[in-house]
């Protein structure tokens, strides 16, 4: 499989805590809308840092569809029945919200949201500790549900405080790890998302 390469506005920003704390601040402003009081050269350094923040965020969102690829995306997870994307029209922020951190697909194994709530929901998660694979299995309710699912080699259930359920996990890895070694750690998720999915065609 084909090594993905880290940017490196992001080995920066997980490696340096000023810039993880100065990013976050800045990228809830990036239409530039909301200007703070500064003179001349301050104006022209804030507009710099925009820029900065911009380009980690976009590389953030990058990293994550290049993950999923090399993941989930090699096990046709189509194989699940339907998609459904009316509702996660998933933007640049949506993706980089401190309460997402993940990019995600839904498959509908009634083929078709409008009949029901059955869905999986494949999730890649790269926070400022970790990566890891994430499975959400709502039931006709909505309601989180995975006691119709067998085990899966390489994952367990999670406690999901937000949803009040459960969810799969395969085993995260640091995020330090993930910048040091991609390669080896996306070998290793990619035959855990297999895994994953084979199970879930059964269920």
């Amino acid at each position: 499989m084909e090594t993905i390469e880290i940017p490196e506005s992001l080995k920066t920003y997980y490696k340096d805590k000023a810039v993880q704390r100065a990013v976050k601040e800045l990228v809830g402003k990036l239409n530039g809308a909301d200007m703070p009081d500064c003179d001349w050269d301050e104006a022209q350094n804030y507009n710099q840092a925009l820029l900065m923040a911009a380009q980690v965020r976009a590389d953030y969102v990058g990293l994550l569809f290049k993950v999923w690829d090399a993941t989930f995306g090699q096990s046709d997870p189509q194989r699940l029945m339907g998609e459904y994307f009316e509702y996660e029209k998933l933007s640049p922020n949506q993706i980089w919200e401190v309460e997402n951190k993940c990019l995600w697909r839904d498959y509908y194994r009634n083929g078709d949201s409008a009949e029901g709530g059955q869905c999986d929901s494949l999730n890649v998660r790269l926070t400022e500790d970790s990566l890891e694979l994430m499975v959400y299995r709502f039931n006709d309710d909505d309601d989180l549900d995975h006691s119709g699912t067998p085990k899966v080699e390489g994952w367990s259930t999670k406690h999901d405080d937000t949803w009040d359920g459960q969810y799969f996990a395969n085993k995260s890895v640091s995020t330090e790890k993930f910048l040091d070694e991609p390669k080896q750690v996306i070998d290793r998720f990619a035959e855990d998302a297999a895994k994953v999915i084979e199970v879930l065609l059964k269920s």
